[in-house]
């Protein structure tokens, strides 16, 4: 008679404890803000961290009282927490109604269906300026009566004293979507897309043809039509100081159409004109000049002003995703209308470096705490205090733009550049906070509210670190879990 097994109920604690008795323990909770500093300094300890410049600051919105100050005072690159600073100085000096602006001017005379003159398109910063809103520009055109121009379509970018390339840009990056060239007059965020299908014929180069269609850039085509099935290993190469863009690789013969997006320009404001000149063609619109960059003239004949969606509605896709091109364009058109507000002799110019500044000031701060070259943060050489960084969003929070701001942050858990970090942990749906990244610099600064209902802002810089983005953000997301967690 065979035996029946026995099976112990004492069998599977015991393999419990012994796994998890080779575990690490778990890390050190801040159940009360006694433990707080403790616990944060225990999350700096990381290997991660080894090698790095760490810098927190946390302090409560309800009083003010500091909750932890770790080198508060140590100017770091917060990288796309400058993105921060731009937003608020551009709620501040302009204002959550503000619309940029394009403006499509003629000047000539204007006869039997033909003006005799020029066309202008001058551009006031707008950072959403789109092919798409191109198309209401022509019909102006065409409603005016217009289907042939005899003299150029003229450019202007000259809203913006600054020069197209970021100070303290890479070389090395310039080619890539992040690190556009920067202009008064911008089109489809100044990087274009362009689209590889198979040839009919193995062994073939690829067909590439632009989104939007456009003969700005030469194309060096070396890419091949590979047998069905084959590895895809497209790639694309914009060579600096022009416009050729190489194209190498190959496409499987059965391959649906693949996009090469992010293209980046020379000359975003001579590009948005050579765009609409063709669009204007295929209208049956004849400008039979060139394209250059100019001036607008005083006297003038609008055909079309357009307006962008209010800076309201503009803060949630530069914030939450983090773009680059908003946060040059945004910050380049606040130091030109400071200039043009400010009266001949009235000081220095505005800069993107005495708008910070003054901004740090204003928010109860040390302007000396802070250097902004940029709006986006992609350069080195900007550096700021964490403690600035609190002034700053303390005093965001207490202005009357104040919901407008803290709505275009990314939500731990939810959305933007935090859609996937902190789920199920204590901050998800709750902080709201921006995150920078660089090499070699990691920061995340924001809102919280801890599990006492007490509202908190708080930064985390982290520099010098040799370790992956991933184990430096999974730092940055436990001192975060343990400010929500507060009690």
């Amino acid at each position: 008679m065979p035996r029946t097994p026995v099976r112990s109920t004492r069998v599977l604690p015991l393999v419990l404890a012994c796994l998890l008795g080779c575990l690490p323990p778990p890390p050190a909770g801040a159940g009360t803000e006694a433990e707080l500093v403790p616990a944060i300094e225990t999350a700096l300890a990381a290997p991660a961290l080894r090698h790095a410049i760490a810098a927190v600051v946390v302090e409560s919105l309800r009083d003010g009282r500091s909750l932890c100050a770790i080198a508060p005072d140590v100017a770091l690159m917060p990288a796309s927490n400058l993105k921060l600073v731009t937003a608020v100085a551009a709620l501040e000096h302009l204002g959550p109604d503000y619309r940029f602006r394009s403006l499509l001017g003629a000047r000539g005379r204007l006869a039997r269906g033909t003006l005799d003159g020029d066309l202008f398109l001058k551009g006031f910063g707008d950072p959403t300026l789109s092919t798409a809103a191109l198309h209401d520009l022509v019909n102006a055109v065409r409603a005016r009566g217009i289907r042939r121009v005899t003299g150029d379509l003229v450019v202007d970018a000259t809203f913006f004293a600054a020069p197209r390339i970021g100070r303290g840009w890479a070389w090395d990056y310039l080619q890539d979507y992040y690190a556009m060239e920067v202009s008064a007059l911008s089109l489809d965020h100044n990087v274009a897309t362009l689209t590889v299908r198979p040839s009919p014929e193995v062994g073939r180069p690829a067909l590439l043809s632009w989104i939007p269609q456009t003969r700005y850039f030469s194309v060096r085509n070396e890419t091949v039509t590979a047998a069905a099935g084959a590895t895809e290993t497209l790639s694309h190469q914009r060579l600096p100081g022009g416009n050729l863009v190489i194209v190498r690789g190959a496409i499987a013969a059965d391959s649906q159409p693949v996009t090469l997006e992010g293209i980046t320009m020379e000359d975003p404001a001579r590009y948005c004109g050579t765009v609409l000149a063709q669009l204007l063609e295929e209208a049956g619109v004849r400008v039979e000049g060139e394209v250059r960059h100019g001036t607008l003239p005083t006297v003038h004949q609008v055909l079309h002003e357009r307006r962008s969606p209010p800076l309201a509605e503009i803060l949630p896709p530069f914030l939450k995703p983090s773009s680059n091109h908003i946060g040059e364009q945004v910050i380049h058109t606040v130091v030109a209308e400071l200039t043009a507000r400010r009266g001949s002799g009235e000081g220095e110019a505005p800069s993107v470096e005495s708008v910070a500044r003054d901004l740090v000031r204003q928010a109860g701060g040390d302007p000396d705490s802070i250097r902004a070259v940029d709006g986006s943060g992609l350069s080195r050489l900007n550096l700021v205090t964490p403690r600035a960084l609190v002034q700053l969003l303390r005093y965001a929070r207490n202005r009357p733009y104040a919901e407008v701001f803290a709505a275009a942050l990314p939500v731990a858990g939810r959305d933007g550049t935090l859609a996937r970090r902190m789920r199920g942990a204590a901050p998800e749906g709750n902080a709201r906070a921006k995150t920078g990244t660089l090499t070699a610099a990691s920061c995340l600064s924001g809102y919280v509210t801890s599990a006492a209902g007490e509202p908190l802002v708080f930064s985390i810089m982290l520099n010098n670190h040799l370790a992956s983005p991933l184990q430096v953000r999974a730092v940055q997301d436990r001192i975060c879990t343990l400010l929500a967690e507060l009690r």
